[in-house]
């Protein structure tokens, strides 16, 4: 990994009692009153992702929460991708007879995720798992992950 970013992403909406996301994320409603506008983020992320591949374990629900911000700023999010490591850790399990949690994925390759449902923890415990899947796929090249998993 050659960089990383982190910006919480200003929300000037919830529904009133308990942010969700305190419980399990840790983020409170100043964080968040604080954070960039959406505009800025995807104009951030999209200018970053337009020269990388955009990898996430359960690329589906990341995917889905990106495509919902750019709804909602009117723009779009652009991804070359993306390549998901929940799908790389299944293949390695046809049966499903283990837990493809990313704790539990980082763990089995003794990779250490400082604070779980941390995005940029998160996100770290992704980017360093992820040599681990492709070498127990015998993948070295942009060809057979391509012809393997359509990245």
């Amino acid at each position: 990994m050659e960089e990383q970013y982190e910006t919480f992403v200003r929300r000037n909406f919830w529904k009133p009692g308990r942010l969700g996301a305190f419980k399990i994320h840790g983020i409170t409603r100043r964080n968040l009153r604080r954070g960039i506008a959406p505009s800025e983020m995807l104009e951030r992320l999209n200018s970053y992702l337009a020269t990388t591949i955009f990898v996430a374990h359960n690329a589906k629900f990341d995917i889905a929460f990106l495509t919902g911000e750019a709804n909602r700023a009117k723009t779009a999010i652009k991804l070359n991708g993306p390549l998901d490591t929940l799908k790389l850790s299944r293949a390695l399990d046809p049966k499903r007879s283990l837990s493809h949690r990313l704790r539990d994925v980082t763990a089995r390759y003794n990779v250490v995720v400082s604070r779980p449902h941390d995005a940029l923890a998160d996100a770290l415990g992704t980017a360093l798992v992820l040599p681990h899947l492709l070498r127990s796929h015998n993948i070295t090249t942009a060809e057979q992950l391509a012809t393997h998993f359509g990245a």
